[in-house]
C-alpha cells in the first residue's frame, strides 16, 4: 500500500502528465505554489530545513550550462527556462541566495562566465552576503570579464 507522500506524488505526477506540453512552464513554476502542487513545494521546502540543520550555507552551480551567447535561446524557451533550473528551489523553499562568477568555460571557442550558487536559511541574507563578499575577496572571478562578440547583426529578437 502507498504510503500518504507517495500517493500525493502520484496524483501529482498524474496531473502533471495532463498538463498541455508548455503549459507549466508558461505558469513558470508558480502552478506550485497552489492546490496539489503546494505539497511538492512543501516537500522542496523540508529538504532545506533538514539540509541547514547540519550546514548553514548550500552551494552549487547556477546553472547546470555555461552562459549562451546572446540571442542564441530565444526561439527555444525550454532551452532557456532549463538553464535556470537550479535557482528556482531557492524561489520555491522560501531561502535566500546569490550568485557570483566563479570561471569561464571555453564554449566553441568563446569564455562563457560561470556562476557559483550560494543559498541560505530563510532570513539569513546577512550570512549569504558575508560568504559571497569572503568568496569574493578570496578570487579575482569578480574582476573578469570575457570579450564581448555580440553585434547587432548577431542578436535575434
Amino acid at each position: 500500500m502507498a504510503s500518504d507522500h507517495e500517493s500525493k506524488l502520484m496524483s501529482l505526477t498524474e496531473m502533471v502528465a495532463r498538463v498541455p506540453d508548455g503549459a507549466a512552464l508558461a505558469l513558470g513554476g508558480s502552478f506550485l505554489h497552489r492546490g496539489p502542487f503546494a505539497f511538492v513545494r512543501e516537500l522542496i521546502r523540508q529538504d532545506f530545513v533538514n539540509a541547514f540543520e547540519k550546514v548553514d550555507a548550500l552551494i552549487s552551480p547556477t546553472s547546470p550550462v555555461p552562459a549562451f551567447k546572446l540571442g542564441e535561446r530565444t526561439a527555444d524557451p525550454l532551452q532557456m527556462y532549463l538553464a535556470d533550473i537550479f535557482t528556482i528551489a531557492a524561489n520555491l523553499a522560501g531561502i535566500c541566495g546569490i550568485s557570483v562568477p566563479c570561471g569561464f568555460a571555453e564554449v566553441d571557442g568563446h569564455r562563457l562566465p560561470i556562476g557559483l550558487q550560494l543559498l541560505g536559511k530563510p532570513l539569513d541574507e546577512a550570512r549569504i552576503l558575508q560568504t559571497a563578499h569572503a568568496y569574493e575577496q578570496s578570487t579575482e572571478w569578480h574582476k573578469a570579464r570575457p570579450p564581448i562578440a555580440a553585434t547587432a547583426q548577431n542578436i535575434q529578437p
